[in-house]
């Protein structure tokens, strides 16, 4: 449980509460149960190794968590759950301090938050229907007195109309004895009548079962999501738990991570992913064999970290699921952990995968690159935009960590250096080739463009601006040239 492994990390096992504070279940299977707080707190989701583990709508694998402050003090924190968490009927982004009587709703599960609680009468006698299950039962033991009327009146009546029949019966007997060729004839009216139903029952079945077979096939396709795909890496250590999950449907993406030794929280949603990007991580999936490949035993822990990977993917009539603990994966596992690397890159969360260690040494490096880089700016104008981008993967590196290093503040102070550089250059050369072409001279201005194109990113749309106006300067270049031979 998530709960227990808190406790031993953070080593809170003598934390008294001076007032117990519960949770109430408001509605949903569980409703009308309790669940006592216990420091250091608990965690809130569908997957088993919750503290509370919820199945209703809306909840995702790792949803909210309730810590304890202080005195009687607790506080929630949404997990980057996809639904959000609400306190009183707002959804929370950052961590918020709980008072008794609040109302809390993740997912589609509402619990409330008090010390002791007694629901209404209208809750009560909503909570408690499914008690006076025994009353519903008193009441068809006094029905069975209506069918024995029923049955006595249907029991004579039955009497009368078989009295009926007796005398019929004789008539009929005694008709029947004195024609027997009539009786013949009788039976085989009955039982052709009898195979002329069968006959038109199925003729009836089989002309209705052909519409209703064509149109169970629609539903089927139109439901089917075109692709999905989640990716969770777990690691367990004797001091820390490790988890990165990657979620990607509808065409959106969600990036978690939780390291809880280092005080690592993160979680990021994009909303619409690129479709270039996406296809070219669908198509590269796609061409591995993972839809043919199974998970292995489970091996064992090894200098006592206990390493879990597993990998979900669905797309058309494909899906499979696939667990690496503590082994190799094979090649198409591995193919497709390596393309969600670079899918994550995309969108700068490289460092999210990495650990505590790797995300140090990576920092160390850009930013002794980047200094570096700016001091032969000089020289060389795109060292200045290459400078700024080194800072900044230092930044996003430290950025996991809290409390932020010292090392942090640092690239931070160098960062926003030469970024003030980088805006003094742009404004420089920006004077320049505008004092230069009202003086008509076209190839400095030209040589100006240049050296502002090897500061500014490409794609940035700045960028082809001073192209176009580079491509004018040399037309007006050129045409003076032509003009000057004549």
């Amino acid at each position: 449980m998530q709960g227990v492994i808190l406790s031993e990390i953070c080593g809170e096992d003598n934390i008294k509460c001076e007032i117990v504070m519960n949770l109430y279940f408001l509605n949903g299977q569980r409703k009308g149960e309790q669940w006592e707080l216990v420091p250091p707190g608990i965690c809130i989701g569908r997957e088993v190794d919750n503290d509370i583990q919820i199945l209703t709508g809306g909840i995702s694998r790792y949803h909210a968590k309730i810590e304890f402050v202080d005195g009687d003090n607790w506080k929630i924190q949404d997990l980057g759950s996809t639904n959000g968490t609400r306190v009183n009927g707002k959804k929370i982004d950052t961590p918020v301090l709980l008072k008794p009587g609040d109302e809390l709703q993740i997912g589609e599960q509402m619990l409330r938050y008090d010390r002791d609680y007694t629901p209404s009468k209208t809750e009560k006698t909503e909570r408690t229907e499914p008690v006076p299950t025994v009353k519903p039962e008193a009441k068809p033991e006094t029905k069975p007195e209506k069918p024995v009327s029923a049955n006595n009146e249907t029991e004579k009546i039955v009497l009368d109309l078989f009295q009926k029949k007796d005398k019929k019966e004789k008539t009929t007997t005694e008709k029947d004895a004195a024609n027997p060729k009539k009786r013949l004839v009788n039976l085989l009216f009955g039982l052709l009548v009898t195979v002329m139903a069968c006959v038109a029952l199925m003729v009836f079945v089989m002309l209705w079962g052909a519409p209703k077979g064509n149109q169970q096939k629609r539903p089927v396709q139109v439901a089917r999501n075109p692709f999905f795909l989640e990716y969770e890496k777990v690691i367990y250590t004797k001091d820390n738990v490790f988890r990165f999950s990657v979620q990607i449907e509808n065409n959106s993406a969600m990036f978690k991570l939780n390291d809880l030794k280092y005080q690592r929280r993160f979680s990021k949603g994009i909303a619409e992913v690129d479709k270039d990007q996406l296809k070219s991580l669908v198509n590269e999936i796609k061409g591995t064999d993972f839809m043919k490949i199974s998970s292995d035993p489970p091996g064992s822990p090894a200098n006592g970290i206990d390493e879990i990977r597993t990998l979900t993917i669905g797309y058309d009539t494909n899906l499979n699921t696939v667990t690496v603990q503590n082994n190799f994966p094979k090649r198409s596992f591995e193919t497709i952990e390596y393309a969600l690397s670079r899918f994550a890159d995309d969108f700068g969360l490289k460092t999210i995968s990495l650990s505590q260690k790797e995300m140090r040494e990576e920092a160390v490096r850009s930013f002794q690159k980047a200094e570096e880089l700016l001091a032969n700016y000089q020289a060389r104008p795109e060292n200045l935009r290459n400078a700024i981008l080194r800072y900044q993967i230092a930044i996003d590196f430290l950025d996991q960590f809290d409390p932020k290093p010292d090392e942090w503040s640092v690239a931070k102070r160098k960062l926003s250096e030469a970024e003030a550089l980088m805006k003094k250059a742009i404004q420089d050369a920006q004077f320049n080739i505008n004092v230069l072409y009202k003086k008509k001279d076209y190839a400095a201005a030209v040589a100006e463009c240049n050296k502002l194109m090897q500061i500014i990113d490409s794609e940035h749309r700045a960028y082809a601006k001073v192209r176009d106006l580079k491509i004018t300067l040399e037309k007006k270049l050129s045409a003076r040239k032509k003009k000057g031979k004549r």
